[in-house]
């Protein structure tokens, strides 16, 4: 399916991939406008993790696959570089890859009404990764690694914890939290997902502006010069500010986007 242009040039074109299964017939009924819903978790994305008027990535194109495999959904982001004018920088494109069969389990899981915001809020996730300017050239963790770029780069991938915690504490702003999820004392920083993500927006409340920094330098140096602490003695603060009444409950751990799921 060719991409379709979009006219706010902050959007890169999309394209979509289906491969014919029941997850990928769902994915079609709940959102027949497919380009639009991308669009959606792209602007979604850029609200919650950019600020007006600052630089954004060069990323030029998007595209989403269904298709089957085991787990959830993955991305991939791609450096092209332009060897006919070096001056113009290089841009990035990137793949969503989302599993029809998770998309499939769905109804049973979570109830028909459910569907769209899981769906949604997945996209979201995903679409942060496309635009963490970290992941260029890289991919998200998956459970099933997609083809290496032939141009890779040697830049260090930054903590697991930075990566996933951005993405869901953005899922959580945008208004697409998973059912499953609970805002509550335990568990650890290193935990990453929806777990980390509470704690980014508990420090995003203490200092507008931390997220975008994080993102923009995604190690821990960053979070103590723009709080002055050191993370693990903000972690530490959350925890007992959460209290005892918020634990979550034993035996719950967060839920990787990307972990392989047994319906």
């Amino acid at each position: 399916m060719p991409p379709l242009p979009i006219p706010d040039p902050a959007l890169p074109a999309f394209s979509l991939t289906f491969e014919e299964s029941r997850g990928t017939i769902l994915f079609m009924k709940t959102f027949p406008l497919a380009f639009e819903t991308l669009a959606e978790a792209c602007s979604l994305v850029l609200k919650h993790l950019y600020p007006a008027a600052s630089p954004l990535p060069s990323i030029t194109a998007v595209s989403l696959h269904v298709r089957p495999f085991e787990g959830v959904a993955h991305t991939a982001a791609h450096i092209v570089r332009r060897a006919e004018d070096p001056m113009e920088g290089n841009h990035i494109t990137a793949e969503i890859h989302f599993s029809s069969e998770y998309i499939a389990s769905l109804p049973k899981r979570l109830g028909s009404d459910d569907v769209r915001l899981e769906i949604m809020g997945v996209l979201v996730h995903e679409m942060v990764h496309v635009w963490q300017c970290y992941m260029e050239d890289q991919q998200s963790d998956d459970d099933e690694p997609a083809e290496a770029s032939e141009a890779s780069t040697k830049t260090p991938r930054p903590p697991h914890w930075i990566v996933e915690g951005v993405a869901d504490y953005v899922r959580f702003r945008a208004g697409y939290p998973a059912k499953h999820w609970h805002r509550g004392a335990g568990g650890r920083l290193e935990d990453g997902y929806e777990r980390t993500g509470f704690f980014l927006d508990w420090v995003e409340e203490k200092w507008a502006g931390f997220v975008f920094a994080l993102n923009a330098a995604p190690h821990a140096d960053t979070v103590k010069r723009i709080t002055g602490q050191e993370v693990e003695t903000l972690w530490r603060s959350y925890q007992m500010e959460l209290g005892e009444t918020t634990l979550v409950p034993a035996g719950v751990l967060p839920m990787p986007t990307h972990a392989p799921t047994h319906p």
